[in-house]
C-alpha cells in the first residue's frame, strides 16, 4: 500500500524552493522570449492548422503542424506546463521544428486553466483532445495507430494521468471530480513525461496551490503516482525525462513513479539529461537531433 507523505506547513519554505522552477532559473524570462520568437517563425513555416476546437471553450483547441509529403503522418501530441494555471499552447509551437524535420506531425494541446477549472477537469479535457486527434485522424492526414504523447511539467503530470487507471471505486473516488470526462484514452504508441510532478501532495504547501485549491484528498486523487498504470491490458512504453540541474524534488518525483509503475508491470525508463534545467530540457525535444525527440521518433516512425 502506498503511504502518504507527511508534509506539513513547517516544510513550506523548503517545498517552495524545490518546486518554484521559475524562481530557480534566473534566465526563465529570456528562455520564454526565445521560445516565443522561435514559435512565431515555426507558425509561418509549412502547413499549420491553428485553433482546431475539441471542446466548447476558446482554450479547448489544438494547433496542428504537418510535415512535408503525403500522409498519413505519425503524430506527437504535446501538453504544455505552467502548473495548470499559466502558459498557452502557442508558446510551444517551436517544438514543431524537430517533429516536422523527422516527418512527424505535431499537435500542441490547449486547455482551460485553474482556478476557472480543476485539475480533474483539465484531465478530462486532455482525454477529449486525444480522442479528437484519434477520431479525426483521417481527415487531418494523421495515422491514429502512431499517436505519441508528451508533456512538460504540469503537462508531464497530465501525460502520466493518461496512462493511469481511474480510481472509480477507491476510497478517494469521490474527490476525483470530472476527470473521467472526455471518453476513454485512445491507444498511445509511446509516451514521455518531461520534468513532471506525479505526487501533488507537496504542492499544497506552496504558493502554487493558490490557484489549484488542492486538499489532501484531491492531491491524492489526481496524482498518477498514487494510481496503478493501465497494464497489462494496455502496455505503453513511458520515458521519464528530468534535467540534472533541476531540484532534487523533481528528480525524486520521476524516480519514485518509475519504481512504483515498474513494480506494477509497466514499461518505464528514466531519462536524465545532463546540463539541462527545468526549461532548457525542452531544447532536447525541439532539436531535430535532440535525444528526447529521437527516443519518441524511434517508436513512432
Amino acid at each position: 500500500m502506498t503511504v502518504r507523505p507527511n508534509w506539513t506547513e513547517a516544510d513550506a519554505d523548503y517545498l517552495e524552493a524545490e518546486y518554484n522552477a521559475r524562481r530557480a532559473v534566473p534566465e526563465f524570462a529570456a528562455i520564454v522570449e526565445r521560445w516565443m520568437v522561435d514559435s512565431r517563425i515555426e507558425r509561418d513555416r509549412g502547413a499549420h492548422h491553428p485553433n482546431l476546437a475539441y471542446g466548447p471553450s476558446e482554450r479547448q483547441a489544438l494547433d496542428l503542424f504537418l510535415p512535408e509529403g503525403p500522409g498519413p503522418h505519425p503524430i506527437l501530441a504535446f501538453i504544455h506546463g505552467g502548473y495548470w494555471q499559466a502558459m498557452d499552447r502557442t508558446v510551444f509551437s517551436f517544438i514543431a521544428r524537430g517533429c516536422r524535420t523527422r516527418g512527424i506531425a505535431y499537435a500542441a494541446i490547449g486547455y482551460d486553466l485553474c482556478p476557472s477549472i480543476s485539475i480533474g477537469g483539465i484531465i478530462g479535457q486532455i482525454r477529449a483532445a486525444l480522442r479528437f486527434l484519434h477520431d479525426e485522424a483521417g481527415a487531418l492526414s494523421l495515422d491514429p495507430a502512431r499517436l505519441g504523447l508528451t508533456g512538460h511539467s504540469a503537462g508531464g503530470h497530465l501525460t502520466a494521468m493518461m496512462l493511469a487507471e481511474a480510481d472509480k471505486d477507491g476510497p478517494h473516488a469521490g474527490a476525483m471530480g470530472p476527470d473521467d470526462a472526455g471518453g476513454p484514452v485512445p491507444p498511445i504508441a509511446a509516451a514521455m513525461s518531461i520534468s513532471g510532478v506525479f505526487d501533488l501532495s507537496p504542492l499544497r504547501f506552496t504558493s502554487i496551490n493558490g490557484a489549484l485549491h488542492l486538499s489532501s484528498d484531491l492531491a491524492w486523487a489526481w496524482s498518477p503516482g498514487m494510481r496503478s498504470p493501465r497494464v497489462p491490458h494496455e502496455t505503453v512504453e513511458l520515458a521519464l525525462a528530468v534535467g540534472d540541474l533541476e531540484s532534487e524534488s523533481f528528480k525524486i518525483q520521476s524516480n519514485t513513479l518509475a519504481e512504483r509503475w515498474r513494480a506494477a508491470g509497466a514499461h518505464v525508463s528514466e531519462f536524465p539529461r545532463a546540463e539541462r534545467d527545468h526549461f532548457t530540457i525542452l531544447d532536447d525535444l525541439a532539436n531535430p537531433e535532440g535525444p528526447l525527440l529521437a527516443w519518441l521518433a524511434a517508436r513512432l516512425i
